[in-house]
């Protein structure tokens, strides 16, 4: 006869923990991701060089950037 784990309730609570601590990163993640993508378009608009346009872009992105 099949036996049910005992420990299911437990498992369930820390899967769903677990993926609720991931929700935030994610949405940092992909607003990263799209300040990304635009700041290095904004500069490659700029300059017309592919020269450093992407790490250029993660500094402006990541607040290290000074103009």
């Amino acid at each position: 006869m099949f036996k049910f784990n005992q420990s299911i309730n437990f498992t369930g609570f820390a899967l769903v923990v677990l993926a609720l601590t991931q929700v935030p990163i994610s949405i940092k993640n992909a607003a990263e991701l799209a300040c990304i993508g635009q700041a290095s378009n904004q500069v490659w608009k700029l300059t017309r060089s592919h020269k450093g346009v992407n790490l250029l872009a993660v500094s402006i992105c990541n607040g290290s950037y000074i103009r």
